[in-house]
């Protein structure tokens, strides 16, 4: 899963450059450029926090792992 949220992110970076890329070119105005620039924002800070959630949580199910075969190496 976290393999497809990196993937996400760099289509993020990618739509952001994007949407600078028109906003210079003329073909969106400089508002619409800020509210979806602000958006995109909002949506990749969602994303990044899933990551490190997700990192967060494998790491303790290794923890939990770890001390388990511990315990079980006791018995």
């Amino acid at each position: 899963m976290g393999r497809f949220i990196q993937i996400a992110m760099g289509s993020g970076a990618e739509l952001s450059y994007h949407f600078l890329l028109a906003k210079d070119l003329g073909i969106l105005e400089d508002k619409l450029y800020q509210g979806l620039d602000s958006d995109l924002s909002v949506v990749m800070r969602m994303m990044s926090s899933l990551s490190q959630a997700m990192r967060g949580r494998s790491t303790n199910e290794e923890k939990i792992g770890l001390v388990t075969n511990k315990l079980k190496a006791k018995s």
